[in-house]
Formats: C-alpha cells, structure tokens, sequence
C-alpha cells in the first residue's frame, strides 16, 4: 500500500516536472537545434534542412502545448501518464532524426549532434525525476539512434575492436544514467516519506495545539463563570458576619464570628487569584502604563505589614523619590503577592524590603529567613497550581496561583523577576526595571510601623441597587448597623427615578442588572444626575474595564472593602 502511494506520488510529481521544465527545455532545444541545423547546412546546402528544422520547431510548439496543460487537464491520471509517455516518445525520436544526415555530414558534426543528443539524455534524468516510463521512453529513441549512426563511422576507421568499444561505451553511459534516475528515484520515495510523516507528526501536533488552546479557553471560562457565580451566596454570607459584627456588641460570638472571617478571607483570596488568572488567560488585563513613584509606593504597601513579636518586617531605600514608568496597580499586586509569601513563610527572624539603583536600573530586593525552598522545587514554583508541602491542600495555604501570578504580570509589565532560596535558611526575590528619575536620600534604613485603618463613622446616603434580593437585603442590614441611611433596589429605572429626587453620597450599584441592563451605564446616566456621589461597581466578572466615573469592588464585600469603599 505505502509502494503504491509512493509511486502515485512519484508520478504526480513527474507530472508537475513535465510542465515545469516545459518552458525552459523548450527553449534550449530550440537553440540547440537551431546551432545542429547551421552545421549541418554548412555540410549538406538543401533546403531538406531547412524544412526540417521547421518541423522541429512545429512539432516542439505542439509539446509544450501538451506540456503546459496536461498536468491540470480532465483526464484520467492514467490517461495523463500515457499521453506523457507517448510525448516523450515523439519528443526524443524528432529531437534523434537529425542522425538521418548522417551521410551528408561531416565526422565533426556528426560528433557535435552526438553530444547534444547525449546531453539531452542526461537532462531528463532530473527532469523525469526518475519516473522510469517518462525517462526510457525520453533515452531509448535516442540511445538507439546513435548506435546505430556510429556503427558505420567507428567500424570504417577501427574495425570490429572499435565496434566492441563503442558498445562497451553505450552500456556503461546507460547503465550511468539509469543508475542515477534509480537514485533520484529512491532519493524521492525517501524524501516523499520523510514528508508524509512529517505532515502526519504536523497535523497532529496542530490537533495537539488546537485541543492545548481549546482546554485552555475552557479553563479559563470555568475560572471565570466560577468565580463570578460563586462570590454571589458568598457576597452575602460575608455581609451577613459583617452585620454580626457590628451587632455582638458583648463579644458573646467574638471567636466564632474571627473564624467565620478567616473562612471568608480564604476563599476571597483564592477567588481573587482565580479572578486573576481568568484575566491574563483572556488577555483582558488592562495595562495602564503611567508615572509612578515606586519608592513611595513601596513604603506605604510595607507599612501595612506589621513586625510581630518573631519576625521584623523593614523597608531601606538608597532613594527619596524614584520615578518609574509601569502600572502602578499591578506592580502593587506583584508585591503584596511577595511580601504575602514571605510573611506566610517566616516564622522567626526578618523580611526586608529594600530599593537600590544600578547601572540605569532599580533592584527592588525581598529578602526573608524563612523556610525557604529546595532546590528541586525551584523550577516549578511559577507553575499554575502548584504548592510546596501542601500535598493535603489545605485551603489555609490558598490554591498556588500567587507566583504564577506574579511572574506573568512581571512579564507583562517588563521587569525582570528572579527568586533564589535555601532550603531552612530563606528566600531573595529580585526584581529590577528601568527607571525615569532617581533622587537619592542621605539617609536610609529605617523600619516602617503599621498604620492604622478606620472606616469613616459620618453617616453617608447610600442607594444600593442589584437584582439579587438576599444581597440587598445583607447590604441594607450592614450598612444600617453602620448608622448610614440607606435605599435599595433591584429596578435600575426605579433607582434612577429615586435618584433625581434625593442627593447621595455613595452609590454601589451591581454590573449585571436584569433585563440585560449593565451597572456602569446606570452609573453613567446617575452621574450625569450627581456628579459629586462616589459609584462603585460591585461586580464578580473578570472582563470588566475601570473608568474615571466609578471604582471596581470585586465580590464579596468584605469588612475590608467596606473599608475601601469609605475611606475612598
């Protein structure tokens, strides 16, 4: 079966060379014969020359018709061989009848025709790409046709010796030249094959490929649509705790509601990351490259670490002000992943945050004594899903998507991330990018204490509107335990109407509305009502853009994001 696909192959492609080199050896017999042609009038002055030249050239034009339009004609493949064979035959036999002068000619000319003719033979070997009916039926015609031209002129000059010489000769260029059509022929079958199986390995790999992308969308998908449907019952159970808080004034639940928060806290931090990964799988992260202040920004987010009684966390700094230009956002996401890790890890000793610059660039350095990493680790640790002594996969130490994280946005952002470690003696995070402006201070080296964080106690206006019932119902209930006056709804054209006749000051309204309203054009068309009330869009979607008019709150509210959302 593979013989006969070869074969089939061998002789499409011999098809292909016929029109191919249709043009081309065209034009060279016609040349070639034309010189043959002036020698052989010079010889023998008849016009039987010059007719016949014609009908070389007349029956050389009706080839390369045949030529040109055989390998794309209608017919029948084997019809399409035949019809080649047949044209190679009538080729060779008119391109050989210039040996009928024979008589007439010089021993010179004769040996000049003699050598095109073998010329001739020699090129189909490559041209017939050793498909042996189109080559024997090219070589035979001609092979025969100066034998037979020679025999009288070698046995009048050196006998019978000269006649055994010269079919010596004949043999050994036939045998040659078939021995490199062979060759060609095999050189072929060999390459056509390698190319099959390649085109086999390549289809596969592109099946492999499409089947990689198309699991990968569906990952990313079901990441997605859980992490948005499942921040909605939890959404309300964390507003809930939230109003319990507010209301166990007696401290009678104080450790049963701390646990209930711990519990919310964990699965917020991993539907965050979820919520993350969903982004740069779709390509929907929104990079907003812009000037910052990265000393200041890395001061403050390591003041919201506090030292405890084991591990002191510092911050040092060569710079007063150093000016970068990234993404402000997601850098602070890169560190607070790290920094997060590094105070998980540490049980004893110290987390340093330090700020250097180098050769036009700033090394931004994490540095802590914690369990630190084995080396048979370290290649895996950027991997998706991937977790270090944690083969029960305690929810404690959340799903293994920080880093993986980290090292894309890292990558997004252009700077380049490098973590070293120790097994038992810690951890180094190096993280350097160009930088615009760099002001060094005299001094440096101090330790940062954490601030403290209060939610605002004025009472606000607040109009809530989400077309889930349990989450305004939770919302209100918080909210109201907070003192604040507060309206919902799960009509946006009802809050609209409410919102023309009274002034608000916070508004926290949910991205998917029903009847396919979206949030952020109610917010919009409320702004354009009250310019001076702070919108919020409450959402737990991943495609979901920022803008100038309104904040993004991702699902659940916390006690944490309430805090955000007053203190905005």
């Amino acid at each position: 079966m593979e013989h006969r696909v070869h074969l089939k192959e061998i002789e499409r492609q011999a098809l292909s060379f016929f029109k191919d080199y249709a043009l081309n050896a065209y034009g060279f017999i016609l040349l070639s014969q034309a010189a043959i042609a002036y020698f052989i009038y010079k010889d023998f002055e008849s016009r039987w020359v010059i007719i016949w030249f014609l009908a070389i050239v007349f029956q050389q034009t009706i080839s390369l018709f045949y030529r040109l339009n055989m390998p794309t004609s209608k017919l029948w493949h084997r019809n399409k061989l035949l019809k080649g064979t047949i044209t190679n035959l009538l080729d060779s036999t008119i391109l050989a009848s210039s040996l009928l002068f024979c008589g007439f000619i010089s021993v010179m000319t004769h040996i000049i025709i003699t050598m095109v003719l073998i010329i001739y033979c020699t090129g189909a070997v490559p041209t017939t790409v050793g498909y042996q009916r189109f080559f024997h039926a090219f070589t035979v015609p001609i092979y025969t046709a100066v034998y037979i031209s020679l025999i009288p002129l070698i046995y009048s000059t050196t006998g019978v010796p000269g006649l055994i010489g010269l079919t010596f000769a004949g043999v050994m260029i036939i045998v040659a030249l078939n021995q490199i059509s062979f060759q060609i022929r095999r050189n072929f079958i060999k390459l056509f094959s390698a190319n099959l199986k390649l085109n086999i390995v390549n289809r596969e790999l592109e099946l492999a490929v499409k089947q990689a992308k198309k699991a990968n969308e569906s990952k990313t998908r079901f990441l997605a649509s859980a992490s948005h449907d499942l921040r909605q019952p939890i959404n309300v159970i964390s507003l809930f705790i939230a109003n319990l808080t507010l209301k166990d004034t007696q401290g009678e639940y104080t450790d049963i509601i701390s646990h209930m928060n711990s519990a919310i806290y964990s699965i917020d931090n991993q539907l965050e990351s979820l919520l993350d990964i969903s982004k740069l799988d779709a390509g929907v992260v929104n990079v907003k490259i812009e000037e910052t202040n990265l000393a200041s920004l890395i001061e403050g987010l390591v003041s919201s670490y506090p030292s405890s009684e084991n591990v002191t966390i510092s911050y040092s700094s060569e710079l007063s002000d150093l000016t970068v230009m990234t993404d402000a956002a997601l850098f602070e996401r890169i560190l607070n992943n790290l920094i997060s890790n590094s105070v998980k890890y540490t049980l004893e000793g110290y987390i340093d945050v330090s700020i250097k610059c180098r050769n036009n660039r700033a090394l931004i350095r994490i540095k802590d004594t914690g369990i630190g990493i084995k080396s048979r680790e370290l290649d895996n640790i950027f991997d998706e899903f991937y977790q270090i002594d944690n083969v029960e996969r305690s929810s404690e130490n959340g799903l293994g998507l920080g880093l993986s994280i980290v090292k894309r946005l890292s990558d997004l952002l252009d700077i380049n991330l490098t973590l070293t470690s120790e097994y038992g003696l810690g951890t180094i995070v190096n993280m350097d990018m160009a930088y615009k402006k760099a002001t060094v201070r005299n001094e440096f080296n101090f330790d940062i204490e954490k601030s403290s964080f209060n939610i605002d106690s004025e009472s606000k206006r607040i109009i809530v509107l989400d077309n889930e019932k349990s989450i305004i119902q939770a919302l209100k209930s918080v909210l109201e335990s907070m003192e604040h006056e507060v309206d919902v709804f799960t009509s946006s054209n009802h809050a609209l109407r409410h919102f023309e006749n009274k002034r608000f000051d916070i508004a926290l309204i949910d991205y998917r509305l029903s009847k396919g309203i979206l949030g952020s054009d109610v917010i919009k068309r409320m702004r354009e009502i009250n310019k001076r009330t702070k919108f919020f869009l409450v959402t737990g979607d991943i495609k979901v853009e920022e803008s100038s008019i309104y904040k993004i709150v991702h699902k659940p509210v916390t006690d944490k994001k309430l805090e955000y959302i007053f203190n905005e």
